[in-house]
C-alpha cells in the first residue's frame, strides 16, 4: 500500500507497532486496529503487526511480518517519519527486537501493556517474566515517553515504577443504534447473566464464576437466575469448563456456547439483564465498555480494573475476585433487579466518555504535548 507523502501533509505522525496472532475474540485483535483507524482521523497512522494476520485497516496502511520481512523497514513506510511510535504489548520477544533495532533511540515512543504489567499477570510465570523485566521490559518502559495504561485501576494495580512518566487513556468504542430498554420498577421472574469473552479458565476467573454458581445453584434456582457464557477457545479450557457444568450438574442453570460476532452478538446483549466479567487480571476489557454502550448494567471483580468506574456510576456491583466474591454479586444482582432501569441509565450515561471521537482525539492530543514536552526538554 502506498505511504501519504509527508511533504503534503503536516499531520503528526504515529506508527503503532504490535505483535498479534489472530483469534477471533481476542480483545487485542479488535481494539488495535480501531486505534489506528480512529487516530487517523487526527494524525497520519501505520500499522506493523509482527505477526502473519495483516489487520483491515481501510485505506490506513497496515503490514503484517511477511511485509516487514520481505521489503524491510525504511521501504515499508516509504517516506512516512512518524513522530511517534506507540507499542501494544512488553512481553513478546520479536516486539522486543523490533524496538531494539527501529524504535530504540531513533525515535521517541510510548508503551501500551494493555495489562501486562498489573499484578495479577506479573505473578503468572512470575520466574520467567521476572527475568525478561530486568533484561528487556523495564529498559524498554524506563527510555519511553510515558507508559499508558487504559484504566486508572489498571494504573494502580501495576508495577509502580512507571508512576513518574505514564497516563491514562483508555479504549474507545462505537456506540451503538441501539440499547437495552428496561421498565420502569420492572420485577422480572427470571435474571439473565451473560459472559462473552475467551474461554481462558484461569485469566478470566471462570473456575470462580463456575464454582461460585455451584455454591449457590439453589438459590440461582429458587429466584430463576440462568448464566450464559460465549466464547472463543484455543486450548482445553472449555472442556475442563463443560465437564465441570456437566459433573456438577448445574446446566440447567449455566449454559456454555460458541462465540457470537456482530449481529448475533447484538441479539445476546440485548437479550440479557446483566453483563458479568471475573476477570483475575485486565487492562480494560471491552466487553465491559461494549455492556455500557448497551445500558448492561454489570457484575465486575476487581481484577476486571473496571470497579473504579462502576463505582463512580453506580451503574452494577463490584466484588474482589474470589468465589466468595462472585457470590455476593449474584445476591446484589437479585436485591437490586427492580433498580435495572436505573443502572442501565447510568451504563449508557457512562459510554459516552468512550465513544471513539473523543477517546482518539484526546489520545492524539496527549501524544502531542508528549512530543511538545520533549522538544522543551521537560521530558
Amino acid at each position: 500500500m502506498k505511504m501519504q507523502d509527508r511533504s503534503r501533509s503536516r499531520r503528526f505522525g504515529i506508527l503503532h507497532v504490535c505483535s498479534v496472532r489472530y483469534c477471533q475474540g481476542d480483545g487485542m485483535v479488535n481494539i488495535i486496529p480501531e486505534h489506528v483507524k480512529q487516530q487517523a482521523k487526527y494524525a497520519d497512522t501505520v500499522l506493523i503487526n509482527l505477526q502473519d494476520k495483516k489487520f483491515e485497516t481501510g485505506l490506513i496502511p497496515s503490514f503484517n511480518y511477511e511485509d516487514y520481512k520481505n521489503i524491510g523497514f525504511s521501504r515499508l513506510l516509504h517516506g512516512f517519519v512518524p513522530d511517534l511510535a506507540v507499542i501494544h504489548g512488553i512481553y513478546q520477544p520479536d516486539l522486543i527486537i523490533f524496538w531494539q533495532k527501529h524504535i530504540r533511540n531513533k525515535m521517541p515512543y510510548v508503551v501500551i501493556p494493555h495489562g501486562a504489567m498489573t499484578f495479577g499477570l506479573q505473578r503468572k510465570g512470575f520466574l520467567k517474566k521476572q527475568v525478561f523485566n530486568l533484561l528487556f521490559s523495564f529498559k524498554m518502559s524506563r527510555n519511553s515517553l510515558g507508559v499508558q495504561f487504559l484504566s486508572q485501576d489498571e494504573k494502580k494495580h501495576s508495577l509502580h515504577l512507571f508512576y513518574k512518566r505514564c497516563f491514562v487513556q483508555p479504549n474507545g468504542l462505537c456506540l451503538p443504534a441501539v440499547h437495552k430498554e428496561f421498565s420502569g420498577h420492572c420485577h422480572k421472574d427470571e435474571i439473565k447473566i451473560l459472559y462473552i469473552g475467551r474461554y481462558d479458565l484461569y485469566h478470566k476467573g471462570l473456575d470462580l464464576l463456575l464454582k461460585a454458581c455451584y455454591q449457590e445453584r439453589l438459590y440461582m434456582r429458587s429466584h430463576k437466575i440462568y448464566l450464559d457464557l460465549y466464547g472463543e477457545h484455543k486450548n482445553s479450557d472449555i472442556k475442563i469448563l463443560s465437564r465441570f457444568v456437566k459433573r456438577k450438574k448445574i446446566d440447567d442453570i449455566v449454559r456454555l456456547h460458541q462465540g457470537v460476532y456482530e449481529k448475533a452478538k447484538e441479539e445476546k446483549i440485548l437479550e440479557s439483564d446483566y453483563f458479568i466479567h471475573t476477570s483475575r487480571l485486565e487492562g480494560m476489557p471491552l466487553s465491559i465498555t461494549e455492556a455500557f454502550a448497551y445500558g448492561l448494567p454489570v457484575l465486575v471483580t476487581d481484577g476486571t480494573n473496571a470497579a473504579c468506574i462502576v463505582t463512580k456510576y453506580r451503574n452494577g456491583f463490584c466484588a474482589e475476585t474470589s468465589v466468595r466474591g462472585i457470590r455476593e454479586l449474584l445476591h446484589l444482582a437479585v436485591n437490586h433487579k427492580g433498580r435495572l432501569h436505573v443502572m442501565s441509565d447510568r451504563s449508557l450515561e457512562c459510554s459516552k466518555q468512550y465513544d471513539w471521537d473523543i477517546v482518539s482525539k484526546e489520545t492524539v492530543y496527549t501524544y502531542r504535548k508528549l512530543i511538545t514536552r520533549l522538544k522543551k526538554g521537560i521530558i
